[in-house]
């Protein structure tokens, strides 16, 4: 009953900013405010309903259309205070749900309902009832099998959301409090189950490029996540994208890390329908930093002294994402030199807890910072170019350990130059290319609209961060742009444009480019493929369509290639190591699988067909050894 209270008391807050919401979008349909992301506080009981209170307040006094709302609200929630029997709060909820209008279970859903039990009150899923059990004969087994129902709890309770989302309909009243309960189930240190949706491997994904939609959470969970079509061909991902009146990004990060409970939240409404990536942002060094006498750059202080403490606390807040499925975790590389920055990286991803054949760590290089690059101690050196700094990116990233390159253009103005069109086409389709023949996953983000998004396709590129343009804007009376909430039909409309350029010439070309990089780079590629490899990126990087068109004809011809595309089709969703492994195989009965020249003919075939074996139990720990 405890716990159900909190649930009441979040939910009339939610249905309260949902009803703000509605009322704004009715009187200005141009624009619809956000909720501003504010750090979370626990609070009592008590203090939960007079935080309700001057919250209604603030609503009220700007929409007098919601005060009578607000009113009932608020006499709901002294009853939720109030009240000690369980079967008075489920009246409760379903008052609730009558005063915000939520609509009512539709028959053909999955029945969810709210009992009152001998301990307060069972949430249930589905027609059937939990069998009884023999209780556990020890406290341990007790809490294994407590851990096990919650988890069992979670999954449904995102099949649910996904019902009502594939349906087209918002979640029914009951089902709303059931996902609050699951709020709070997170709240209380619960993970989510481990399924989750990867981005995949470059390449072999069913869109290439990925749009990625940024918000700290809420707005997801209001707009991106109850939107089939938003789920589609992009990834959801969770940053606190906030600095106030502060801009100067040396004193704020112009994203930062978001809370963890707020992404573990979108998570559970996202499901497996999409992947979810979070921001962490750049470390904590305890010092702080020092500008460089050169360049007025800050570098770390006392950096051999900071790096154990900045590592782990890094790699803290990316296990708690990763473990409750997030599939990317973006690290901002600053402040260090090039050997520091891969010192640093490489402590994270010996102290991060994930599933590393899903699960990204990313290395972010903001390509306005210079970089001290100090490989050759003979002579260290600032590197000050923009594609300098780009490729050297590429290079850290390598070297560290990590999976993911990303490139950012944000700066202290209110809106940031399209990081595109830092670039010719051509520097970027060599950096992409560069990256994706090491192994590497790509991302650019800052500045960016809809007209900027077949450029990115064309050059091949993983991930595209577009976040100012994909919301309400207004502009005050001072000049200045205020950011609202996410506006679905600028996100469809940047799909679309997506989609038509992936199948263009150049689209088409660049997605091929792709798929051979990821080839090349397992070492699979027949001497006849890797040639067109290099003639495709060729044309590609002289915008030559017809040649293009060429080599994709000579590709398709290929009886290689054919059977990678047929692969394609068929495994994208696929556990990535699961894929490789079959690419391999596919390779080795081609005869196109070149075994390494230490490894003898009998080594090879014994290596082939333990990996056989390995697939065919799913045994990935198995599988990654045998890829190495």
């Amino acid at each position: 009953m405890g716990d159900f209270r909190f649930v009441l008391l979040g939910e009339l807050r939610r249905l309260l900013a949902e009803a703000r919401q509605a009322e704004e979008r009715a009187a200005t349909p141009d624009f619809v405010s956000r909720e501003k992301a504010e750090l979370i506080v626990r609070r009592s009981i008590s203090e939960s309903v007079a935080e309700l209170a001057s919250y209604g307040a603030r609503i009220g006094a700007a929409f007098p259309a919601l005060a009578s709302t607000v009113e009932a609200a608020n006499a709901l929630a002294q009853r939720i205070r109030a009240t000690s029997d369980a079967a008075a709060l489920v009246a409760i909820s379903a008052d609730i749900s009558a005063l915000f209008g939520s609509p009512s279970h539709p028959a053909e859903a999955r029945p969810v309902s709210l009992q009152v039990s001998e301990q307060g009150i069972r949430v249930s899923i589905g027609a059937q009832q939990p069998a009884e059990r023999n209780g556990p004969t020890t406290p341990f087994a007790a809490a294994v099998e407590a851990g096990r129902d919650v988890q069992f709890y979670l999954a449904a309770i995102s099949e649910v959301i996904a019902s009502a989302r594939d349906a087209g309909r918002a979640p029914s009243g009951v089902e709303q409090t059931a996902r609050a309960a699951a709020y709070q189930a997170l709240e209380v240190g619960h993970t989510m189950p481990s399924a989750f949706r990867p981005i995949a491997t470059s390449g072999f994904r069913k869109w290439q490029t990925s749009l990625s939609l940024a918000d700290p959470g809420e707005g997801h969970n209001l707009v991106t996540c109850l939107d089939a079509q938003l789920l589609t061909g992009t990834v959801v991902h969770v940053e606190h994208i906030d600095r106030g009146r502060q801009t100067d990004r040396e004193i704020v990060e112009a994203y930062r890390l978001p809370a963890p409970l707020s992404a573990a939240r979108v998570r559970l409404q996202a499901g497996i329908a999409a992947p979810c990536t979070a921001y962490i942002g750049r470390p904590a060094f305890e010092n702080g930093a020092a500008p460089d006498s050169a360049t007025y750059l800050p570098l770390a202080r006392y950096y051999d002294e900071d790096l154990l403490k900045a590592a782990h606390i890094t790699a803290s807040a990316c296990s708690v994402m990763f473990g409750n499925g997030i599939a990317d975790c973006k690290i901002a590389i600053e402040r260090m030199s090039v050997l520091q920055a891969v010192r640093f990286m490489a402590a994270v991803a010996g102290n991060v807890s994930r599933d590393s054949s899903r699960q990204f760590l990313s290395a972010a290089f903001n390509i306005n910072q210079p970089l001290y690059d100090d490989r050759d101690s003979a002579a260290p050196h600032w590197t000050g170019s923009r594609i300098g700094v780009a490729h050297t990116g590429i290079d850290i990233a390598t070297m560290g350990g990590f999976d993911k390159v990303t490139w950012d253009g944000a700066s202290n103005l209110p809106k940031s130059e399209p990081i595109i069109a830092a670039f010719t086409a051509a520097e970027w389709l060599g950096l992409i290319h560069s990256a994706h023949e090491r192994g590497l996953e790509t991302y650019v983000s800052a500045g960016m609209d809809r007209t900027h998004m077949a450029a990115c396709v064309e050059c091949a590129v993983d991930g595209v961060g577009i976040g100012t343009s994909l919301h309400y804007l207004q502009r005050t009376a001072d000049g200045k742009i205020v950011m609202g909430e996410l506006k679905p039909d600028a996100v469809l409309d940047v799909l679309a444009t997506r989609d038509a350029a992936a199948v263009g010439v150049k689209g088409s070309g660049a997605g091929a480019l792709a798929m051979l990089d990821r080839l090349a780079f397992e070492k699979l590629l027949p001497p006849r493929c890797e040639t067109l490899r290099q003639q495709l990126y060729a044309s590609l990087a002289s915008a030559d369509e017809a040649s293009i068109e060429a080599c994709l004809a000579r590709l398709a011809r290929n009886p290689f290639w054919q059977a990678m595309e047929q692969h394609k089709a068929e495994s994208f969703n696929k556990h990535p190591a699961i894929a490789q492994a079959e690419r391999r195989l596919i390779s080795i009965e081609l005869a196109a699988w070149a075994a390494p020249a230490e490894m003898s003919k009998a080594a090879a075939a014994e290596s082939s067909q333990r990996l056989r074996e390995a697939v065919g139990r799913g045994d990935i720990t198995d599988i990654l050894e045998e890829l190495r």
